[in-house]
């Protein structure tokens, strides 16, 4: 507190969230035509060009290592750190 009025803060904050692969996932595609798929694997990125556009997505391999060499494994990473500093008044 510099006043009853005034005062200085300072925060830090900050978080470990790793993850690798999943073992299993199930992906579910439903059309208009139909009654649903499932499929079961591992999940793996892809990325493909369309025109002049890269685009990436995920795709579901059912069995063993994918034959594509273009797939990889993601790595899921949502580790961060951050810092407040600040000033608070109250009138």
């Amino acid at each position: 507190m510099l006043s009853p009025k005034l005062g200085f803060f300072f925060e830090a904050v900050g978080r470990y969230a790793k993850f690798g692969n999943f073992e299993v996932v199930t992906g579910t595609m439903a059309g208009s035509g139909g009654s649903p798929e499932s499929t079961e694997g591992k999940l793996y990125i892809y990325s493909d060009d369309i025109g002049t556009t890269e685009i990436s997505g995920f795709t579901i391999v059912e069995t063993g290592d994918p034959v594509d060499p273009e797939l990889y494994e993601p790595k899921i990473d949502l580790s961060g750190f951050s810092l407040q500093i600040g000033i608070r008044s109250r009138l």
